[in-house]
């Protein structure tokens, strides 16, 4: 009762906006209803619209994701092995007191007796908007997206060989302890999206992990490992 008489006597304190200058600059109406929670454009084509520029990742921003990152082994030769399926591309994610950390290693050799760590990389997250709480999902779905990035850049530097054959089915595996990064990258982000949809969870970093996946020059595979085992679980049963 006592909200209801306050929010009365303001109730005409403050000039509603008129709706034609409410429009934000730069952006063209489209017209169209919303049919079971998503938002249908007409099917008539609207005039004057200019596609958006293509998103671009400064190298100032790839300099500082990945400048963490320490090479164990030529580059060539990681390259190499990521051609060849001979590769786990492993990310990592972790949350402290508020602050998050991202991190991947790339292991090559797996046909050897000692698999040979090639790569390492960490790096530490922006801090998020306030009043929000950032839990290992934004972590670990950053680590995945860094991982993509650096090895797309990586087989683009070095062209696979000739030295040896092409495999049957050429792929790349990453692999996180992370389950609801390696479900959530499947989301459907397009016009028919609901509203609420994008409320979800990082759904910035998961979109950019989609794009980047299509980028990379072989298919890439994303599974979930059990993480965090404990020392009585045989060396032989890990994933």
């Amino acid at each position: 009762r006592e909200y209801e008489q306050i929010r009365r006597q303001h109730r005409y304190r403050f000039k509603r906006t008129l709706q034609e200058n409410a429009i934000p600059r730069h952006v063209v109406p489209i017209s169209g209803a919303f049919e079971g929670g998503h938002f249908v454009p007409d099917a008539r084509p609207t005039n004057n619209v200019e596609d958006p520029p293509t998103p671009t990742i400064s190298t100032d921003c790839i300099q500082r994701m990945l400048r963490g990152t320490q090479l164990h082994v030529l580059p060539e030769v990681t390259a190499q092995a990521l051609w060849n399926n001979n590769a786990i591309i492993a990310p990592d994610g972790s949350v402290l007191d508020g602050h998050g950390t991202y991190g991947f290693s790339i292991i090559i050799h797996l046909d050897e007796e000692e698999p040979t760590l090639a790569v390492t990389c960490g790096g530490n997250l922006p801090p998020i908007a306030e009043f929000l709480e950032l839990d290992s999902h934004r972590p670990e779905a950053a680590a995945l997206f860094a991982a993509m990035y650096y090895v797309k850049r990586l087989m683009q530097a070095f062209p696979k060989t000739n030295d040896t054959p092409t495999p049957p089915t050429p792929l790349l595996r990453f692999v996180l302890d992370n389950m609801s990064v390696t479900t959530d990258i499947d989301w459907n982000f397009s016009f028919d999206t609901g509203v609420y949809e994008f409320l979800k969870a990082d759904y910035d970093i998961l979109q950019g992990i989609q794009a980047i996946s299509k980028e990379l020059p072989i298919p890439a595979s994303v599974k979930w490992i059990k993480g965090h085992q404990d020392d009585k679980i045989k060396f032989e049963m890990f994933d």
